[in-house]
């Protein structure tokens, strides 16, 4: 396996039940498995959907989006989906060359979110990207507050940092909402 499928596949890993041998079950069973699966596609499409509505501006789906994250009591999960995608296109960004400036960065991820989150919000993102730039983990951390309501916050910083880092490094109209959309409903079809 080269090194861009074995990023790709520590981003996007996804253990099908498909993959269980007929007749043997693992220490938690394929049933448990197969949901574990399904809960990281729902909240892997929600961060699709996120996204999506940063690369489109679009402030309503972004609300619809964030508050279908908070009723799901997945926050935590649908951050972490957020994550492992923000690491996988932050080393396809550094593999292909793409360098950004703190200050590219601080204003790209702060002007998507002046529209979809209120000031003092603003400011703890500001105040964790000040502290990201110096190295000073557990202080960015901290800035987002502590539970739901703070990872919720985080979840608008890392889908906001990704939706600029994909539309940067990808070809023109290869990172789209749309095609974000169509990556959201191949995780978790819609009725």
């Amino acid at each position: 396996m080269d090194e861009s499928s074995a990023r790709l596949n520590a981003a996007v890993e996804v253990r099908l039940g498909a993959n269980a041998v007929p007749g043997e079950a693992d220490e938690r069973g394929s049933g448990a498995r197969i949901g574990e699966q399904a809960r990281r596609s729902r909240c892997g499409a929600l961060v699709f959907d996120l996204m999506g509505g940063y690369v489109e501006g679009d402030v309503g789906r972004i609300a619809r989006v964030i508050r279908q994250v908070g009723a799901s009591g997945r926050v935590g999960e649908v951050l972490a989906e957020a994550t492992r995608f923000a690491a996988y296109l932050t080393a396809e960004a550094r593999a292909a060359g793409v360098r950004l400036r703190a200050a590219q960065i601080r204003a790209g991820v702060l002007s998507r979110l002046a529209a979809t989150v209120p000031p003092h919000h603003e400011l703890a993102v500001s105040t964790a990207l000040d502290a990201l730039f110096e190295g000073r983990f557990p202080a960015a951390a901290a800035s987002f507050g502590d539970g739901a309501p703070g990872d919720l916050i985080a979840l608008h910083a890392l889908t906001a940092f990704t939706a600029m880092l994909g539309i940067r490094v990808s070809a023109p109209g290869e990172f789209t909402s749309a095609n974000l959309a169509l990556l959201a409903s191949v995780l978790h079809p819609r009725d």
